[in-house]
């Protein structure tokens, strides 16, 4: 009976010992060193049994790039960076995939081959890395991140979504500050939530533009707007300016004054003001001309279409669609400028314009997050977006000196002349303000009367709109424009 006792309490213990090594496996403990600071997310180490190696990589190249200004290409980096690869390679091996846009993806490939040029090192690991082209960069990466490739592209206008949702990492910080010494601020600005960044810069995806026909308008009779309006008329075709865009009527009311500030955790609006009343009445006079030589609705298509047609002759856009422009009234026709003015309480007052990035971001759950994030650095690096300018004409968003042939870019020159006037929309505009002022669509509303409102019915319009927001949840929802 006493044999049957201790070999009972044997089993019982063995029993106990698998059941607790077991929850350990289970709950696989993440080091301390996994904090919110830490250049490794606990995505990422959930994602590798030897986190010693994570770890390890980033902490051989910190300590190589902390606080002084690195070149990444000088051979004593160079080698820093193998061992920190070599460090975090699963069996001398690392495999990095990369989804790209269908247009760049063979730039991106001659990118990547100076990259793995550069990096790669046979004797310690195998590099390989993968090229996805796609029509949405950032879809399935959002959706399902753990099954999603390890760098992805997508618009700045998404990326606090992408964060609220686990799909983008924090970038290490010293890899961020290398970034910013060659990035503008505006650019730095939109990959940044919390004083974080999230994200590398890798081109300037989006910017208002004046596009006109050159046989009906001279380059100095292009700096107003009512002027362009009187002159269009004159030749029996229309200025196109959508106000009845939340987009667009923002503008106008920024540019009257009206501003747009974040500060604990709340957004202010300020639209219900008198420099809100002086923006709508400037509208109201824009709209009474409509069949008058403006058009104060319609989309890029409608741009499209009508110059194709002959009815417009001028339109504030997008750069793709005065890209699209120039290819139908061909480019000895095509005039490209900043925004014009536009009359505000009696003066001439510069139109301000909205700005966006495309975003190299990284995959928080890849197994090999330096080298995903070293890529990410690469291939939006001063660099790689010059050169994906030569391939695809994709503006920098990198600082461009005045002696590079891009400076002569019109459409660099466009965002240079308009930095002053020029806001980073996904900082300015929250999820939250975004459906409230598509929801209170005012500009649409000055449309559809043809401006034919009172001070008094304005009034009652602009106090629709609540001068305080939530900021917090804001930031949680992010914008799901598509970066297609």
């Amino acid at each position: 009976m006493n044999n049957i006792k201790r070999i009972s309490c044997f089993f019982l213990a063995a029993l106990f010992c698998i059941l607790v090594f077991a929850g350990c496996k289970e709950e696989k403990e993440v080091p301390d060193i996994l904090t919110e600071s830490s250049s490794v997310t606990k995505k990422e180490a959930e994602n590798r049994d030897d986190l010693n190696s994570i770890l390890k990589s980033w902490e051989i190249f910190s300590e190589a790039a902390q606080g002084q200004k690195t070149d990444m290409e000088s051979e004593t980096m160079t080698d820093t960076i193998k061992k920190a690869i070599e460090s975090e390679a699963d069996n001398k091996r690392v495999d990095i995939t990369l989804v790209c846009s269908r247009t760049s993806a063979d730039e991106y490939k001659n990118i990547t081959g100076e990259f793995k040029w550069l990096y790669a090192d046979d004797e310690r690991y195998t590099l390989n890395i993968n090229i996805i082209p796609v029509n949405d960069t950032s879809e399935k990466n959002i959706s399902d991140p753990k099954n999603a490739a390890d760098v992805f592209f997508l618009r700045d206008n998404r990326l606090s979504g992408a964060v609220s949702s686990g799909a983008a990492a924090k970038i290490n910080e010293e890899l961020g500050k290398i970034a910013s010494g060659t990035d503008t601020e505006n650019s730095i600005s939109a990959c940044t939530i919390n004083q974080k960044m999230y994200g590398f810069p890798a081109a300037s995806a989006k910017g208002s533009c004046l596009v006109y026909d050159k046989r009906v308008f001279k380059e100095e009779n292009t700096f107003s707007i009512e002027k362009m309006i009187d002159t269009a008329a004159g030749a029996s075709k229309n200025v196109l300016y959508a106000i009845d865009q939340p987009y667009n009527s923002t503008e106008i009311f920024l540019s009257a004054g009206c501003s747009i500030t974040n500060e604990d955790e709340m957004q202010t609006i300020d639209i219900n003001s008198k420099n809100g009343i002086a923006a709508c009445r400037s509208m109201c006079a824009l709209a009474k001309k409509q069949g008058k030589g403006f058009i104060g609705t319609g989309t890029s298509e409608d741009i499209i279409s009508g110059f194709t047609l002959g009815i417009i002759c001028a339109a504030v856009t997008d750069q793709d669609t005065a890209a699209a422009v120039k290819n139908i009234i061909g480019e000895e026709n095509t005039g490209i400028a900043k925004l014009p003015t536009l009359n505000i309480s009696g003066k001439d007052v510069q139109l301000h314009s909205f700005e966006g990035f495309e975003t190299a971001a990284v995959n928080p759950y890849s197994r090999f997050p330096f080298t995903a994030q070293l890529l990410a650095y690469y291939i939006s690096s001063e660099k790689s977006q010059t050169a994906l300018y030569y391939a695809t004409g994709s503006i920098p968003a990198a600082v461009i000196q005045s002696y590079s042939p891009i400076a002569q870019d019109p459409f660099y020159q466009i965002m240079d002349s308009q930095k002053e006037y020029s806001h980073v929309y996904s900082q300015t505009i929250s999820p939250e303000a975004e459906n409230l002022l598509s929801e209170k669509n005012i500009g649409k509303t000055i449309i559809e009367k043809n401006g034919s409102l009172s001070d008094d019915q304005l009034i009652s319009i602009i106090a629709a709109i609540p001068i305080k927001l939530p900021l917090s949840s804001s930031r949680q929802s992010g914008a799901e424009d598509s970066d297609s």
